[in-house]
């Protein structure tokens, strides 16, 4: 992995690995996690005993009337996408935030017919598949099996939605969904980041959206690793978000995905390859 430092900020950026590496082929410790980027906002984590899916959006782009998407040959986690059959000796827990196309793929759905251990958990109260957790209060906190969630909820695009705070095998992560601040939301913003504050300083890993409150959000929490999201197909914004943010004087490391498929490893409070 290559590390750039900017300012205040120590910049990583990813290595890609090829189709044909070996998945899982390290044993994880407690307090350590595997990360892979997804695309956009989704984003797969595999702690100790457990396999975490955020936001995955398969069809990254919109396909012409009548075309039906397909998935690359090469798909696997090593090019960024999910396969049922990589998973089946995991613990997976899906999370989807909101119910906007570019967050939640109804493929996902379909992973349930082939993996034994598999729970969902969505950011509003619709969805009704089995082993499902769906967010039916502004805050809500469920344990599924040890892993530990708790929820804020909002609505700035006008339907319920929901960023995640998650606590499994010593690792903390937030996902920010699309859970970002305004000038008109800036004070509900910073009451949901209060609420997650006052359950968890310092975690582990954050993956954010770019277009407001991330400063509040890294101030309250501080997170050891910050991985900007929601550019499915212009990741080169995510750098300059880093750079900006560097002269800015944030105190992060920031971690860019550059390509679906991009794998970093959290261990010891850094991120590495």
């Amino acid at each position: 992995m290559v590390a750039i430092l900017l300012g205040a900020i120590a910049l990583l950026l990813p290595q890609s690995l090829g189709a044909q590496d070996t998945l899982f082929s390290d044993l994880l410790a407690r307090g350590e996690a595997e990360i892979w980027y997804l695309g956009h906002s989704g984003w797969a984590v595999r702690t100790q005993h457990h396999f975490l899916i955020f936001d995955y959006w398969e069809a990254m782009q919109t396909m012409p009337p009548g075309v039906e998407y397909e998935k690359p040959a090469d798909a696997s986690l090593a090019t960024g996408f999910i396969v049922p059959s990589q998973l089946s000796d995991q613990n997976v827990v899906v999370f989807v935030s909101h119910a906007h196309s570019d967050h939640y793929d109804p493929v996902i759905l379909d992973w349930q017919e082939s993996l034994e251990h598999i729970e969902y958990v969505f950011g509003w109260d619709g969805e009704s598949p089995p082993h499902t957790v769906r967010i039916d209060t502004p805050r809500k906190s469920v344990v599924i099996d040890d892993v530990r969630v708790f929820t804020v909820s909002h609505d700035f695009d006008g339907i319920p939605e929901a960023a995640f705070l998650v606590q499994t095998d010593g690792v903390t992560l937030y996902h920010s969904g699309d859970h970002g601040s305004s000038p008109a939301y800036q004070q509900r913003f910073r009451d949901n980041i209060d609420y997650l504050a006052g359950i968890a300083r310092d975690i582990d890993i954050a993956f954010t959206v770019t277009w407001g409150g991330e400063d509040y959000m890294i101030a309250q929490l501080s997170p050891k690793a910050v991985f900007p999201q929601h550019e499915g197909g212009n990741e080169h914004r995510l750098r300059s978000w880093a750079e900006q943010a560097s002269r800015a004087g944030l105190q992060a490391a920031v971690c860019c995905a550059e390509h679906r498929g991009d794998r970093f490893v959290y261990s010891g409070g850094v991120v590495r390859r």
